[in-house]
């Protein structure tokens, strides 16, 4: 922990002097040291570069200190290759996912509110032709790719979660990741082609690079052409998009692991807008949620889910 009023690159920088040299750097005080011990475990040298491994040693995120660097990294985080900016929330994954700095998600909030390009489109009204929405026609024959995380690292190394969804019937598969990169996620596709087959058509909000690389991989094994494209060239209707109820559920759960002293009431709290939704739909929400948990060894939550997914009325 920072103390309160020091700052968070000082301290960063007193913990690379430790596990650089050992000893205490000159701006230490002496009622700070335990507290520099303890934060240098969760630190290592890897050719000259200080990283954050966290807690459990599993994590990867080179630490940035200097106000250019963190600059440089939020703006590649917060603009894509297509020119389009991201959000808060995908910002911050994008750059908790390599980096690391102690403010910064206040950092990343700033920059995007600060961000002249979006202040500029968040206000102006932009009368667009009209467009043709994606026809999807048979079930699995298009599907979604969305991206959630980072979580707490599981004892599985599990740190993030891949969601498909079939824009047809809205089936929806979760399974957990240990990382995001390119051959994390194709093999995460590869285990779903496995259960259902592959779709005509992978949909993700991802760099052409990136989803180039993933496109190799499975031509490598199905001998497919391009079946990942990216969601710039396509137009979906807003209301195909992953159902929002999943990934608030997920991220409720994950966030309330997180904390202390909360209820377990919290977790199964519905939006009032999921209760239109038929009994179909809410029995597989839960059984997505059910599997997702396990995977994350989030076992106490497993059980109560299971008790409430029998209570729900039959079809």
């Amino acid at each position: 922990m920072v103390r309160s009023g020091k700052n968070g690159d000082l301290h960063l920088k007193q913990i690379a002097y430790y596990k650089r040299t050992g000893e205490y750097h000159p701006t230490t005080l002496p009622s700070e040291r335990s507290g520099i011990r303890r934060a240098a475990k969760k630190f290592v040298f890897k050719e000259k570069k200080l990283f954050y491994v966290g807690k459990d040693r599993k994590q990867d995120r080179l630490v940035v200190v200097s106000e250019e660097e963190k600059k440089k990294v939020l703006r590649e985080c917060h603009e894509n290759d297509t020119g389009a900016h991201h959000g808060i929330s995908r910002t911050l994954t994008l750059v908790e996912s390599s980096y690391y700095w102690t403010s910064v998600t206040n950092d990343v909030k700033q920059w995007v509110y600060a961000c002249q390009h979006c202040q500029v489109a968040k206000n102006t009204v932009i009368l667009a032709p009209k467009q043709h929405l994606l026809k999807v026609e048979n079930p699995w024959s298009i599907v979604t790719v969305d991206l959630m995380g980072p979580f707490h690292t599981s004892n599985r190394s599990h740190v993030y979660a891949i969601i498909m969804t079939d824009l047809f019937t809205k089936w929806v598969v979760i399974l957990p990741l240990c990382d995001v990169s390119a051959s994390e996620i194709s093999k995460a596709i590869i285990n779903i082609f496995f259960l259902y087959g592959p779709p005509q058509k992978i949909i993700m909000d991802q760099r052409d690079e990136f989803i180039h690389q993933i496109n190799v991989e499975l031509c490598e094994l199905f001998g497919t052409k391009q079946i990942v494209i990216s969601h710039a060239s396509q137009t979906i209707n807003p209301a195909e998009s992953t159902p929002s109820t999943i990934k608030t559920f997920l991220s409720n759960i994950v966030w309330t692991t997180q904390t202390t002293g909360m209820t377990t009431c919290q977790l199964f709290h519905l939006p009032s807008t999921s209760l239109t939704w038929n009994l179909l739909k809410i029995h597989h929400i839960f059984k997505c949620l059910i599997e997702i948990l396990t995977c994350l060894n989030l076992q106490i939550f497993v059980k109560w889910m299971v008790i409430i997914q029998v209570c729900l009325p039959k079809f």
